[in-house]
């Protein structure tokens, strides 16, 4: 510390300010896939695989839907709409 009880700058690696520049993106992705996950226990790893594959496309067309439609939808009802749309093609 310099006399005046401030910290003296310290200047970060670039590695360091591009991890975190970059990282903000991946972490609110993981958040958003906590929220609402269909991983369970029991299921094999090609089985999660598959899921979490699901999981993570869902959240990205939701931030894509919530970016260029003009509408703003949580991702709860994005999903439950993705479902209900998914269900009527195929009955």
């Amino acid at each position: 510390m310099s006399k005046q009880g401030r910290k003296d700058k310290v200047n970060k690696p670039l590695p360091k300010l591009q991890y975190n520049k970059y990282m903000s993106g991946v972490d609110r992705q993981d958040q958003m896939l906590s929220y609402y996950s269909a991983e369970r226990k029991t299921i094999r790893w090609p089985k999660k695989l598959f899921m979490d594959f699901i999981e993570a496309m869902l959240v990205n067309a939701h931030y894509l839907f919530n970016k260029y439609s003009g509408s703003k939808m949580t991702l709860y009802d994005f999903r439950i709409n993705v479902v209900k749309k998914f269900n009527a093609t195929n009955h």
